[in-house]
């Protein structure tokens, strides 16, 4: 029986998961503020960042945010 812990996943950038479903930034950024792509908004300051789970990006494409 294997012990093998999982690093924990790592939170990417906008420009991570345009690069990972070959969307532009335009087109990512516009599915963010509609809901379609799960984020993490993280407040910098005045900026709002957004921080995202390539899985949880994955789960949503399989369900069907792209109609």
């Amino acid at each position: 029986m294997s012990n093998q812990v999982s690093a924990p996943e790592r939170w990417v950038d906008i420009k991570a998961v345009c690069d990972h479903i070959g969307f532009s930034l335009n087109t990512v950024t516009r599915r963010v503020n509609e809901g379609r792509i799960p984020s993490h908004p993280i407040r910098n300051g005045k900026r709002n960042y957004h921080r995202f789970k390539l899985s949880e990006v994955d789960t949503a494409i399989k369900a069907g945010w792209t109609r």
